[in-house]
């Protein structure tokens, strides 16, 4: 069905597209692909292959090539060490996990402490990832083996056919001796990969039935994890009113200190044995981390032509460039050191906060930094009394003080609305999200005291710990993202982005505005996701709204989900997103470093778009399951609608195509259409859009291009003809006034000499004898300018010559006449006739 389509759009473009040379290939493109799809046949892959035998001439050439590559095959496998490396580190990943998990069974799980879980469980999903590892090795090492077997069984079978035949037909024994002797090497060598083979299979089944009982062990542990964040709403210690609350006498402080040094000392162990080399990676990345903080300090620090203001606080945040580096450096180390022990963790958390408090006071106020660096000191105390006393009868009291002054903080910034003195936080989108927070943690925080006091330990300590991290998260986010800002604007502006690149110079504003809330969101998406594991509710939370998501809900005969419609979207969204930085990244990048024909890059550009609009939209209805079959009926129904109500915007879509493969007209040129004069700004699917001399921007149908006649004033060339008009008094010379309007004219700089202004004589006006000067222009887009000035070059050289320039006017010619004396009878003064008759 898919292919019927594409050739039916294909077949009516063709009248179009054929008129050009490049429609021909473009046809071929897609054509020919559909037309070998539908000559090949299935091949019965079930037929057996028949074994040749080799011809009495080739027996010769063939065996020695044969022999020489079973020798090969057996010194290739014989050099190699890779069964005693495999043996080797399988021995190791073997012992290392006896060490780990002896002693260790399911009912041991509940006398450990939660931290110890964790540890327990990042080192075997370590030790696990090292064995997948191995497996991946070994397996296609096994294969290897296997498949040269499988070709040495190949040629004994040739040879063994070879030697019967031949038995038949009486050759002579040297013939058959030296088969005999291929045969005897190709045994051996197969007895000697057999054994090979036998080992690995050995080490690969050993492996398997280790990662196996690895796995079993992982998923108990896993399970008394949940278990126990299922139980927190359990009371595991005393209240606090009760006396054996304060019982310590079975504590003992030198044995947690010992115990909590072991743990450290194994921590620092293991890091230094598995994660050397990703150290060295660290350090890699951080080295060029700190050239490219350093470069863009370096560029702000020259003086950007850009807002001061933005400059000098961007500066300030990356100096010195140390810190920028460090706190980015260090929030990578969970990528970098995967299932590393917490000890690791939480020594980079600390570490990292002393540069995080020198960038954290550039970017907020004294009193919002003041109140989080008590946080700051918060954490560090919460995070080193788990390490060195992680005993429930010692952290009670000490998260009960941690949680008590964290909770007037919170208050303290409730009641005095400390946030409103950031004016980068109180006028953005986020503040009310930001407050909604600070009270929910302020809610947590008196829970947790309460969850203390009542014996909730457990209850009381995530609570607490969560908290803390989660404030200590939105701290070093926000800090990273303004970093990041930071550096994109002095990469935008700097003369590197600017001359290097016409994406960067054309769309710096735009990319100063739109890049950094794309910054903001992916943080705030990173710390809710990291705050709900915290909180340890991300798995059931993810379980829960996939679930949701995933529910199949029957329209007719289809079924469809919400995730399903909301992948639709989303993918449809993302192509969108992405075809408009394509779109940019051709005409701004990748056109203009190539000479094209006129029109060509608007119509691959275009192209483009149309194709990965069209690959988007089926990979959209592919993701929501929808059947192909089910399809063609909506792409009925869209023909039946297309024949009836959208017939006018199909035919502005191919109305489009046409545009782009005839290119009557293209992005820049000055068309005419009715009244409508202007410059074509845009071609799009659907409709044009053409800026007016004025100023205003029309959105023109792609039919009406098409269907009406259509005035391109620079299709071929930008060149124009001007026309002034020029009078004179009569009297004047006309062969005297033509040679002066011609010759003035061409010493304008932006008139052609060829073709070379002409002066005509039209006629006799009323008032003056009346010319035309006629000259030729390239710049289009600037003739107004061009015709004023010519028209003033005219006009000083006729003035210059002492020709008059008249004006309108006519002659009155008054004739004498004789008047009869007719009496004229004078009235007295003062009266009228009315007066007079009264009288």
């Amino acid at each position: 069905m898919p292919y019927i389509v594409i050739s039916q759009f294909f077949i009516v473009s063709y009248t179009y597209i054929m008129k050009k040379r490049q429609g021909l290939f473009f046809l071929l493109g897609i054509f020919f692909p559909l037309a070998l799809h539908s000559q090949e046949e299935p091949t019965d892959t079930t037929q057996l292959e028949t074994v040749q035998t080799v011809e009495v001439s080739n027996i010769s050439n063939i065996s020695e090539k044969d022999m020489l590559w079973l020798d090969q095959l057996g010194q290739n496998y014989t050099s190699e060490n890779v069964i005693n490396d495999l043996k080797d580190s399988y021995q190791r990943i073997e012992k290392d996990i006896e060490e780990s998990t002896s002693g260790i069974s399911k009912g041991v799980y509940e006398k450990l402490s939660y931290r110890k879980l964790e540890n327990l469980s990042r080192e075997w999903e370590r030790l696990n990832s090292q064995l997948n590892e191995f497996l991946d090795k070994i397996n296609p090492y096994s294969q290897k083996i296997d498949s040269d077997l499988d070709r040495i069984n190949t040629l004994q079978e040739k040879w063994q056919t070879t030697v019967n035949e031949l038995g038949q037909n009486n050759t002579s024994n040297t013939i058959i001796n030296r088969i005999e002797i291929v045969l005897n090497d190709s045994e051996q060598t197969k007895s000697f990969l057999n054994t090979k083979f036998n080992q690995s299979l050995k080490l690969q089944d050993d492996a398997s039935q280790l990662a196996l009982r690895l796995t079993q062990k992982i998923q108990n542990l896993s399970t008394e994890i949940i278990r126990r964040d299922q139980a927190l709403l359990i009371r595991d210690t005393p209240p606090i009113w009760r006396k054996d609350r304060f019982d310590f006498s079975q504590v003992s402080i030198k044995s947690i200190i010992l115990s909590s040094i072991d743990e450290i000392r194994d921590a620092l162990r293991i890091f230094l044995k598995e994660y050397t080399r990703a150290f060295i990676i660290h350090l890699i990345v951080t080295l060029l981390l700190w050239a490219l903080v350093y470069t863009a300090r370096k560029q702000l620090a020259n003086g950007l032509k850009k807002d001061e203001e933005e400059t000098r606080r961007y500066k300030k945040l990356l100096f010195p460039a140390i810190n920028s580096t460090l706190i980015i450096s260090f929030s990578i180390v969970n990528f970098i050191y995967p299932n590393a022990p917490l000890f690791i963790y939480e020594t980079a958390s600390i570490i990292v906060l002393i540069p995080l408090i020198y960038e954290y006071s550039e970017l907020v106020s004294s009193r919002i930094f003041k109140i989080s660096l008590i946080f700051a000191v918060l954490y560090i105390i919460e995070t080193t009394h788990n390490i060195l006393f992680n005993y429930t009868e010692l952290n009670w009291l000490s998260g009960l003080v941690v949680s008590f002054l964290a909770l007037l903080l919170f208050v303290h910034f409730i009641r005095y609305r400390i946030f409103y003195e950031q004016k980068e936080i109180s006028k953005s989108p986020i503040y009310p999200y930001v407050s909604f927070f600070i009270r929910f943690f302020t809610v947590l925080l008196a829970g947790s005291i309460l969850a203390n006091l009542t014996g909730y330990y457990n209850l009381s300590n995530r609570l607490n710990i969560s908290t803390i991290e989660s404030v200590y998260l939105g701290i070093l986010l926000y800090t990273i993202a303004n970093i990041l800002q930071a550096l994109l604007y002095s990469l935008v502006y700097s003369r590197f982005g600017q001359q290097y690149s016409s994406i960067i110079r054309l769309n710096a504003d735009a990319i100063i505005k739109k890049i950094p809330g794309y910054i903001n969101f992916i943080m705030v998406i990173v710390w809710i996701v990291i705050s709900m594991k915290f909180y340890s509710i991300y798995t059931p939370v993810k379980e829960s709204v996939l679930e949701f998501l995933s529910k199949s809900h029957e329209i007719g005969s289809i079924n469809i989900s919400l995730g399903n419609i909301l992948i639709f979207f989303l993918i449809t969204y993302l192509t969108a997103w992405l075809v408009k930085i394509l779109r940019i990244v051709m005409e701004q990048e990748v056109m203009p470093r190539y000479t094209l024909p006129r029109g060509m890059p608007t119509a691959i550009s275009l192209m483009i778009r149309i194709s990965l609009y069209s690959i988007g939209f089926l990979i959209a209805l592919a993701a929501t399951g929808i059947e192909l079959e089910k399809i063609s009926i909506l792409l009925g129904a869209l023909g039946v609608g297309i024949g009836f109500g959208l017939q006018n915007i199909f035919n502005n879509l191919v109305s489009g195509l046409i545009l782009v493969f005839e290119r009557p007209i293209q992005q820049g040129d000055v068309v005419q259409l009715g009244d409508l004069l202007g410059h074509v700004k845009e071609i799009g699917f659907r409709s044009s859009r053409i800026r007016t001399f004025e100023g205003s921007e029309v959105i023109v149908p792609n039919g009406n291009l098409i269907s009406n006649e259509l005035i391109n004033w620079t299709l071929s060339d930008k060149q124009k003809r001007l026309e002034v008009i020029v009078g004179v008094a009569y009297g004047t010379d006309p062969h005297k006034v033509i040679k002066i309007i011609t010759e003035e004219s061409i010493l304008h700089p932006d008139v052609l000499s060829i073709p070379k202004p002409i002066g005509l004589f039209t006629g006799f006006g009323d008032s003056s004898l009346d010319f035309r000067l006629l000259f030729w222009t390239t710049h289009f887009d600037d003739w107004l300018r061009i015709r004023s000035e010519v028209t003033l070059l005219v006009h000083d050289a006729i003035k210059r010559e002492g020709i008059e320039i008249p004006f309108p006017q006519r002659d009155l010619h008054v004739r004498s006449v004789q008047i009869p004396n007719i009496p004229i009878r004078m009235d007295e003064p003062g009266k009228t006739g009315d007066d007079k008759k009264n009288k």
